[in-house]
């Protein structure tokens, strides 16, 4: 289950742009600056994984309840990441029929957080117990 758009909640907002504003220094002269910030609240099943996909935004995902792992990985070749790249800024679905390849696990546990690079083929495995978790996100 997934609460989009937290940041319309004032407190849930001042968490987000206090997280954010620590990092707007670092964007502010790069590709625009920091934009739409939002926050997400990921509740995920015992058990349960988040198939391979792309999110076209700045990430970053903070684990709150249990554990999750989170693997990151890279795009097979350059044509494939073209090819997903054009279909999704298309309006096309962010899902990837293949695992990631050279992934990189995260072990995360409450208080862990990952940073996830805009379009970085990714997916998620649940533990054995409901999962919190808080993404923090942005585009430039």
């Amino acid at each position: 289950m997934v609460l989009k758009h937290i940041e319309r909640d004032p407190e849930y907002k001042r968490l987000l742009d206090q997280s954010l504003d620590e990092m707007a220094p670092y964007v502010r002269d790069r590709e625009g600056g920091m934009t739409e910030r939002e926050g997400f609240i990921f509740l995920s099943a015992p058990g349960s994984i988040t198939r391979s996909h792309t999110d076209p935004e700045h990430n970053f995902l903070l684990q709150v309840r249990v554990t999750k792992k989170m693997y990151v990985g890279h795009f097979p070749d350059d044509e494939t990441q073209q090819l997903i790249l054009e279909d999704t800024v298309s309006g096309g679905h962010r899902k990837v029929a293949w695992e990631p390849s050279d992934p990189r696990l995260f072990d995360l546990h409450p208080g862990d957080g990952v940073y996830v690079y805009p379009h970085a083929p990714h997916w998620m495995e649940n533990g054995d117990q409901v999962s919190v978790s808080l993404s923090i996100t942005f585009a430039t």
